[in-house]
């Protein structure tokens, strides 16, 4: 899989995105007395571009396990992958 272009530029400036509009000269301005675009820099650094990302072969279930060493109750999480299959709907 390849790596988010977005993410990657995000992580070499520390997770500041900026944003600029894209005029169009046939759409009018919400204000008319703005004459230079306004540019807004925000915070926007998230871990999710370094996960990694793999794909399931088909139908089945997934689980993800912590087992703490100092004997703590397991963590388990369990997702059933053919109904998302059968809908084509989003699994998170």
């Amino acid at each position: 899989m390849w790596k988010s272009p977005n993410g990657t530029i995000r992580n070499i400036l520390g997770g500041t995105v900026f944003r600029e509009p894209i005029i169009v000269k046939n759409i009018p301005r919400l204000v008319n007395t703005w004459t230079k675009p306004i540019i807004i820099g925000r915070h926007a650094h998230a871990d999710q571009y370094k996960a990694t990302d793999f794909v399931v072969p088909g139908a089945g279930k997934l689980e993800i396990r912590f087992i703490p060493e100092n004997g703590g109750d397991m963590i388990k999480h369990v997702s059933l992958l053919h109904q998302q299959l059968v809908d084509s709907t989003d699994l998170h």
